[in-house]
């Protein structure tokens, strides 16, 4: 019950995190979802995209103007622009809504005329515009393909008529672009605005929900991983699978916490819907949530209990490894080191043991350093030479520890 409570104080000792991923995000699902109803019930009749565009004649031909006076019929032709190229730079940067602004410019180059005549006629390719975009592009590219669509026609009727003017080519193409396809719009049918409304809210729900989960579990197991917390749970008497299942207890309650809190959210903010819809669909619809919110904490659980495993067996590996080094390396000292000249500094060292500076006598507790035993007779020989050992210019001198 302890490491349960400690897992769900460790995700509440973060609100902000669960305030941003869970309520704020289920917000904006259901600011949305109202905004797509709203939107799908303004739509009622076809209207073609608007741009703004400048046109640049520097041809001044009969095919030139008649190009000009058809994109300024099929879009907003923004005229009282100097040829500057300050001058035009300036409308491509300003917004949409302010007076002057153009989403792209029209270069007709002096000669185009000419070169698209001859170009139809002997079977070339067909000159192009030099088109700038400004920030609308979408808008741009739309009045570049009508340009493009009028110099085809325009081509095509040089072609078929070899012997037309060139201001009854530019008629010509003008009639052909005159004739547009009927738009229509067809609803489609649906049960009711309700369902798709839920719908929405639904489908854009699953992100917030998802994304909360993920946060908080991640951020329960993670803290729960930590090296310091493991060793101090290690040391008490619960077992690592009981930790494992309070730990999975507690980010299951936050998972469950999340999906009541965005779906209810929801619920309550489409209650009309709800209604109309029905408490069964609804039902399965809150099913499927729960299965996709189900989906990160069993991800996150599995990576976690696969990295404390791991973790655990590199510490296990690594304190075996130094009891091997160090168990030798005291055995070779304890065996060895105390005939030396420094063998009383030595066994302080070893033992921790107080000394004074003409040295101190050696207690019972050498015969146990550990692990490791010494031989009684080698403890008897060591407690007689420190007796009769006085301290001289040459022996180490261990300074006084403190108490």
């Amino acid at each position: 019950m302890s490491t349960f409570k400690t897992a769900l104080r460790m995700a509440l000792a973060h609100p902000f995190y669960l305030l941003i991923y869970t309520v704020f995000i289920s917000l904006m699902g259901v600011f949305i979802a109202a905004s797509v109803s709203w939107n799908s019930s303004q739509l009622t009749e076809y209207k073609p995209y608007d741009a703004n565009v400048i046109v640049v004649d520097r041809d001044g031909s009969d095919l030139s103007l008649a190009l000009t006076k058809h994109l300024g019929s099929r879009f907003d032709l923004v005229t009282g622009v100097g040829d500057d190229t300050y001058d035009l730079a300036d409308a491509l940067s300003k917004s949409n809504s302010a007076k002057g602004s153009a989403d792209c410019v029209f270069f007709i180059p002096e000669g185009f005329e000419d070169d698209l005549v001859a170009a139809a006629r002997a079977g070339e390719s067909l000159p192009k515009l030099d088109v700038t975009y400004g920030a609308g592009t979408m808008a741009a590219a739309l009045s570049s393909a009508e340009a493009s669509r009028w110099i085809s026609l325009a081509g095509a009727a040089a072609a078929l008529e070899p012997t037309a003017s060139n201001g009854d080519v530019a008629k010509a193409a003008e009639h052909a672009a005159a004739k547009r396809a009927e738009v229509q719009i067809e609803r489609v049918k649906v049960d009711s605005a309700a369902a798709a409304t839920l719908e929405s809210y639904f489908n854009f729900g699953a992100y917030a929900i998802i994304s909360s989960v993920i946060v908080s579990v991640g951020l329960v197991f993670s803290g729960m991983n930590e090296p310091e917390r493991v060793r101090r749970m290690d040391a008490g008497p619960i077992s690592e699978r009981q930790r494992s299942l309070a730990v999975f207890a507690a980010a299951a309650v936050l998972t469950v916490c999340i999906w009541f809190v965005s779906s209810m959210m929801g619920v309550v903010g489409f209650a009309g819907a709800v209604a109309e819809v029905g408490v069964g669909r609804v039902c399965l619809a809150l099913a499927a949530t729960f299965a996709l919110a189900c989906t990160p904490l069993a991800v996150g659980f599995t990576l976690s209990s696969l990295g404390a495993r791991g973790a655990a067996q590199r510490r296990g590996q690594l304190t075996r490894h130094a009891h091997d080094v160090f168990g030798r390396r005291l055995d070779a000292a304890v065996a060895h080191g105390l005939g030396r000249a420094d063998r009383g500094a030595l066994c302080a060292d070893v033992l921790g043991e107080r000394r004074d500076r003409q040295g101190a006598r050696v207690g019972p507790d050498v015969c146990r350093v550990g692990r490791h035993r010494l031989r009684p007779g080698r403890h008897r020989a060591l407690r007689r030479r420190h007796r009769r050992r006085r301290p001289s210019p040459r022996t180490h001198q261990i300074p006084r520890l403190a108490t």
